[in-house]
């Protein structure tokens, strides 16, 4: 499991950064329930079950 992250909101890119290890969390859990989630070179998303 990656390690929480911490920015802080006034950054210039907080709120990014915020939002992208929310992503990480929510990706952990899905791998914890056996669900993999891949990025696509097109900016779609696809998911499998492992």
């Amino acid at each position: 499991m990656r390690p929480r992250c911490r920015s802080d909101p006034a950054a210039p890119n907080g709120p990014t950064t915020t939002r992208l290890c929310h992503a990480d969390e929510i990706r952990d859990q899905l791998a914890a329930m056996g669900i993999t989630v891949v990025d696509q070179p097109d900016g779609g998303v696809r998911w499998h079950r492992q």
